[in-house]
């Protein structure tokens, strides 16, 4: 075990800066059948491996309600006017690149929605999207 974890992790040298490390998952169940597992962050492999990116995945949930669409996305130690946020009808892309690190995510939305009726809140790390949904009229005709 002792010997895993610094192959798995890196080295424990105390005299190389390192940065805040974050991974894990969320386990949601919608039913008995319907169980969705998703993973966020990016795994912090051995320094010797090139092709690690240092941008993380932040933990994102899509909501849809009866005439939005909200998205909520945890972003720790991030400034609001950090975060870009590119709306498009069917997906949202939530970027960050600064010092202290980087997060991207793209989204697929469930619905179509109005991408200039976007109202974005930023607190304490919390980021959330609304975004309204475009109803079909031939829906409400009979």
């Amino acid at each position: 075990m002792d010997e895993t974890l610094p192959q798995t992790f890196g080295s424990s040298d105390s005299r190389k800066p390192h940065k805040p490390y974050a991974f894990g998952f969320s386990m949601t169940f919608e039913s008995d059948a319907n169980r969705r597992f998703r993973r966020f962050g990016k795994p912090q492999l051995n320094s010797h491996e090139s092709d690690v990116q240092e941008e993380r995945e932040p933990l994102v949930d899509v909501i849809e309600e009866e005439r939005d669409v909200a998205i909520v996305a945890e972003l720790p130690g991030v400034k609001k006017e950090d975060i870009e946020i590119h709306a498009a009808k069917f997906n949202v892309t939530i970027s960050v690149d600064t010092l202290e690190g980087r997060y991207h995510k793209e989204l697929a939305l469930p619905v179509e929605t109005d991408p200039e009726s976007i109202v974005v809140t930023h607190k304490n790390g919390v980021l959330q999207i609304r975004l309204k949904k475009i109803v079909d009229a031939q829906l409400f005709t009979r």
